[in-house]
């Protein structure tokens, strides 16, 4: 059942949806409400960011070499774990190909699953430092 134009409610408030029956008001995006904070200026003590702060997340290169490091060496083990895995469940004549796709399969698997977490990781790192900046200026 298609609706028309014409039945929509009408907002004075663009982007936003009509409120309800007895729905109270909702405070601004810019902090309309008393004792919270708004969304452009964060905590209600703490200025908005200002223009000339520099707002790089990038954490330190020795944690980016680190996680590097971390990745290859998971990637390494991985495919040990994988070869290990398929010699020992070979029984026949082809082991050299189970243990290159035991060592492929597992190798891949672990590099992947350890950049995932080292990307988080220096995601979290680059926010600390962030927010560390900014409560020390």
């Amino acid at each position: 059942m298609a609706t028309s134009l014409r039945s929509l409610p009408v907002t004075s408030e663009p982007n936003r949806p009509p409120r309800a029956a007895g729905e109270p008001n909702r405070p601004a995006l810019t902090g309309g409400e008393p004792n919270r904070p708004a969304l452009t200026g964060g905590e209600p003590n703490r200025p908005a960011l200002t223009a000339g702060e520099p707002l790089s997340g990038r954490p330190a290169s020795s944690a980016r070499w680190l996680a590097f490091v971390a990745i290859v060496l998971g990637g390494v083990l991985g495919a040990v774990i994988g070869a290990g895995l398929a010699n020992a469940t070979c029984d026949g004549s082809s082991c050299g190909q189970q243990a290159f796709l035991g060592a492929l399969i597992g190798g891949v698997g672990c590099a992947v699953g350890v950049g995932v977490v080292a990307t988080l990781a220096l995601r979290a790192m680059g926010e600390w430092r962030t927010i560390r900046s900014r409560d020390q200026q």
